[in-house]
């Protein structure tokens, strides 16, 4: 069964990950669903945390944030071809990918996570105004 994501649909950078992630998930592990879809509403997660981070809901287990763009990562496979051709030039290219995968990575992953996260509406490209609750911490 795949895995589900939960992102922001309104989010044009959420957008961009999700189309590269649907393109690069060759073997169909995941179904993205926007957090705005009465869809997502069935999951239980209250849209105040929806509106905080992605979810990736798999089985009985739901990561966020971080933890959640490493479930992602994890299931595409090329993720795996890139850390052997990287492990094949570099063993420190190796050990540098299998730390950015590994649990070491979350105090890092996470505060860059939050930040981006709570700035995907000032990216290039963003397709959608700031939240009226961004617009309160000005």
């Amino acid at each position: 069964m795949a895995a589900i994501v939960i992102y922001d649909g309104d989010c044009g950078l959420c957008e961009r990950v999700r189309r590269a992630a649907e393109a690069l998930d060759w073997l169909g592990t995941m179904r993205w669903i926007p957090q705005q879809s009465a869809e997502a509403a069935r999951f239980g997660i209250p849209i105040e945390k929806l509106r905080e981070a992605v979810f990736l809901v798999d089985g009985e287990r739901t990561t966020q944030g971080w933890d959640a763009v490493q479930g992602i990562a994890l299931r595409l496979p090329l993720t795996y071809v890139a850390a052997a051709a990287a492990a094949r030039k570099s063993r420190w290219a190796a050990v540098a990918i299998a730390l950015a995968l590994s649990p070491a990575a979350a105090p890092v992953g996470r505060a860059a996570y939050g930040w981006v996260a709570r700035n995907r509406y000032r990216f290039p490209g963003s397709t959608c105004p700031a939240p009226v609750w961004d617009n309160q911490n000005r």
